[in-house]
């Protein structure tokens, strides 16, 4: 969940400017924002965070808020669009994970996080900045930079079998959790969706991803360079809400493969399956 929704949270606004450019065309300019406002929040059985287990007991609550800006807007597909993010990503446990004692202790992380996004023809290219917050002192608060790209493909046909494929490099520039020193971090993402319903309002996607270590990540066994593989299957519901927004509720499960390092992290348990709930808005 929290590698999917926070360190792709860069090509977010990309995506929807795309989809906002394309309904432009039928649009009065005066229907057009140019801001957007999001809001969530996700229960899930575990927490790994890049293979590495963080929590699988107790209750886990993951509340999220985005704010999100066109600041250079497209009048058609053909154009540049330059989106800005700004958001903040949170993780409350029950068992007060790694707490060492005082009034926060169930509030595991906090994350705040900011990007741009540029979109053009099926291309996207995003440039984040994440500072992750540690509240009940578990670690040191870690800075990091990310840089991403994803391509959606032309033939819908290709697109319904892959999705939009992702990249993604990650560099910590200030502390680190994994290592004595940064640590640099690569992810590859795709999987297709599909409406279900006559209205798009229903969807099922297969999110598939893969971890690598490109400097560090993954270290202290024989493999350092694997970090974890996963494979899921999700669904998802938005119901508009007339003068507020789109309620969106979603359901998934996913299934973990872990490498030598992470798998060391989680007791030595190679294989896990999570599932988990949510409901965001949109407004």
């Amino acid at each position: 969940m929290k590698t999917q929704k926070r360190n792709l949270a860069i090509a977010l606004c990309a995506t929807q400017a795309m989809i906002a450019s394309a309904q432009q065309e039928d649009a009065a300019p005066a229907t057009t924002s140019l801001l957007s406002t999001s809001a969530g929040v996700d229960f899930t059985s575990a927490y790994f965070f890049r293979g590495y287990l963080q929590e699988d007991d107790g209750f886990i609550a993951q509340p999220w808020f985005e704010v999100g800006a066109t600041l250079i807007e497209a009048e058609n597909e053909d154009e540049p669009q330059l989106d800005l993010v700004i958001g903040t990503w949170n993780s409350f446990h029950s068992e007060q994970t790694g707490a060492l004692g005082g009034s926060v202790d169930s509030w595991y992380e906090n994350d705040i996080y900011a990007g741009l996004s540029l979109a053009m023809d099926q291309f996207e290219f995003g440039l984040g900045y994440t500072i992750y917050q540690y509240p009940n002192s578990t670690f040191n608060t870690v800075h990091e930079i990310g840089i991403t790209t994803s391509y959606t493909p032309e033939n819908e046909t290709l697109t319904g079998i892959i999705g939009s494929p992702s990249a993604g490099v990650y560099f910590e520039v200030d502390n680190s959790n994994v290592n004595s020193d940064p640590a640099t971090f690569f992810q590859l993402a795709l999987g297709p969706s599909h409406s279900i319903d006559d209205e798009g309002n229903t969807n099922i996607s297969v999110p598939v991803e893969l971890g690598l270590s490109l400097s560090d990540y993954y270290e202290g066994t024989d493999d350092e360079t694997f970090g974890y593989f996963s494979v899921g299957a999700e669904i998802d519901h938005t119901i508009p809400v007339d003068r507020v927004g789109d309620l969106t509720f979603t359901a998934g499960v996913t299934l973990l493969v872990l490498g030598d390092t992470t798998e060391t992290a989680n007791n030595g348990d190679e294989v896990e399956v999570l599932a988990y709930v949510g409901t965001s808005i949109n407004f």
